[in-house]
């Protein structure tokens, strides 16, 4: 029997309704923002007896620098955040790590990118399924803030990563709407391409998929499809796996059904 962790990360992204250069998104602390998926993957481990499902929870994120935001989404801003500094995640990466090394397969999940970093290791080889790169090259041997859509800058710095990115948004849309996918980090892979079957870690961006299944709230997606990528995780059963920008209540059905199948039976195996 396969030993499967799956662990919350509770990190969303608050963007201004003026978001430029000046006023960058908040990555916050949201607890409970995970809850929805997790209790309905460990009823779903009833129906699979080839798994042991181990649900660790989300991760505590409290931290002491709260702010009341303001302009920003209007379903935020009456509330004080704590805000997540790229300080946490290294202080805590460590001890969240070490749980691959008690499992067959850890898979993390959150509604913002900004959670991958937390899976991110030197020497990774990474199959990265999103419509978007996350990589500002205008970020290059300049302090920034880092973001969701700027997350591989810190990627690139940590060094010796191997990236393949597949459904990026650059290799399909028009010349003039390039820019809506950003750039890469890495490499661009194709689907069919067989570059996965090496990679140890999958961060996957569910805005990948096409608009029309309903599963993310992107208004940007992608033109991969859910089968796709459950063929890639069925051949190389990764040890570690991130799911990001999942939010439950924009899911129309066809997201937690994905999730579902990527536990059970891409990485256990089970039919």
């Amino acid at each position: 029997m396969k030993e499967i962790t799956i662990i919350g990360v509770p990190i969303e992204t608050i963007i201004h309704y003026f978001c430029d250069e000046f006023n960058l998104p908040y990555q916050v602390y949201l607890p409970g923002s995970t809850d929805k998926i997790r209790e309905y993957l460990i009823d779903c481990n009833k129906n699979y007896n080839s798994v042991k499902l181990v649900d660790k929870g989300e991760l505590n994120l409290e931290s002491s620098k709260k702010e009341v935001l303001i302009d920003v989404l209007k379903n935020y801003e009456r509330n004080s955040f704590s805000i997540i500094p790229l300080d946490i995640i290294k202080d805590k990466k460590d001890s969240v790590l070490e749980n691959k090394d008690k499992f067959d397969h850890v898979v993390f999940i959150g509604p913002s990118h900004f959670g991958a970093l937390f899976l991110y290791e030197k020497k990774d080889i990474v199959a990265r399924f999103d419509f978007h790169g996350d990589y500002e090259p205008f970020y290059e041997n300049k302090p920034f803030t880092p973001t969701h859509a700027s997350y591989m800058n810190i990627v690139k710095e940590m060094g010796k990563i191997n990236v393949i990115n597949y459904g990026w948004g650059g290799s399909y849309l028009e010349d003039n709407n390039k820019y809506l996918a950003m750039d890469i980090f890495g490499e661009e892979g194709i689907i069919g391409d067989n570059k996965h079957k090496d990679a140890n870690h999958f961060d996957i961006d569910i805005d990948c998929f096409k608009k029309e299944l309903g599963i993310a709230s992107s208004r940007d997606c992608g033109r991969l499809m859910p089968k796709q990528v459950e063929n890639m995780i069925s051949d190389t059963k990764p040890k570690k796996m991130g799911i990001w920008e999942y939010r439950w209540d924009y899911d129309h059905g066809k997201g937690k059904k994905f999730i579902e199948n990527v536990i059970f039976k891409c990485l256990a195996g089970q039919n």
